[in-house]
């Protein structure tokens, strides 16, 4: 029985990380400087308390916290970040490879096609914790100065895994869009940004909507994403300790659907007519 080697193969990745250093470099750089910047305002500028804390805590005079900062980072980080770059990477290094005919340079050699797939959706997994991972240092950094580290730090970090592993969903998502639609670079393109104006909608509804647009949320994508820890002017509140099981529960589904999308885009690749 011949042995079939499951793991990603290093050459695409490297080839595809030789092909797209500048945008990478450029989106890593965009995205820190986006994260200072919110933090900085959040924490310093419009702090009347200048006291800095992860969470507010019935601090006198303190509206503004690491975690409203997150807060915000968060709700844009899977739409403005991860749905941008899995976009794109996915469209470069998939679709336009197929339909350029590129994808034979993969595929004549001895590479099965699921391990092609995989390889390329590790890249684009690779590509987001590239760009994520440069922010996590003033995050860490201003969380373990915070008055309240001892206490709310682990939370933070678990937040801030929650919201990595929502943004792996994006790739499986696109990925799989790409597998099913691979005649058609300009349907893939429009699918995926109908789910990222797909979400764009429900925050905006949720910001500015009517009372009744609350229950909405159990049609919005983003309830995958559980926010741990958010502060408000009465105190915190701490969803690790009022619903824990939704909050582990959140990660085990994201898990689960970025496995099933994945897979299903592997399946559909390696039994798909490209018409090469």
């Amino acid at each position: 029985m011949k042995f079939t080697n499951p793991l990603p193969n290093k050459y695409i990745i490297i080839a595809h990380f030789k092909s797209n250093w500048k945008w990478i470099a450029g989106m890593t750089a965009s995205w820190l400087i986006a994260v200072v910047g919110i933090l900085i305002y959040t924490v310093h500028i419009n702090n009347a308390s200048n006291l800095i804390s992860i969470v507010i805590d019935d601090v006198p005079n303190s509206h503004n916290s690491i975690s409203l900062a997150l807060k915000r980072i968060i709700q844009s980080s899977p739409i403005f970040i991860a749905a941008v770059v899995s976009s794109s990477m996915i469209e470069n290094t998939i679709t336009q490879e197929i339909s350029r005919g590129q994808i034979t340079l993969w595929m004549t050699s001895s590479l099965s096609r699921n391990r092609i797939m995989y390889s390329k959706i590790m890249f684009v997994w690779l590509v987001n914790l590239l760009i994520l991972a440069p922010s996590l240092v003033p995050i860490f950094v201003y969380s373990g100065i915070a008055v309240d580290a001892n206490q709310y730090f682990g939370h933070m970090v678990l937040e801030l895994v929650g919201m990595f592993v929502f943004s792996l969903m994006f790739t499986a998502i696109f990925a799989l869009i790409a597998s099913l639609f691979s005649h058609s670079s300009r349907l893939v393109l429009i699918i995926q940004f109908s789910v990222i104006g797909y979400m764009f909608l429900f925050e905006v509804l949720e910001l500015w909507g009517p009372d009744w647009t609350q229950y909405l949320q159990y049609f919005d994508i983003r309830s995958l994403l559980v926010v741990v820890l958010v502060s408000g002017t009465k105190g915190v509140i701490n969803l690790m300790e009022t619903n824990l099981g939704w909050v582990f529960g959140a990660l085990a589904i994201n898990i689960v659907l970025t496995s099933v999308f994945s897979y299903l885009a592997c399946w559909i690749f390696k039994r798909k007519d490209l018409m090469l």
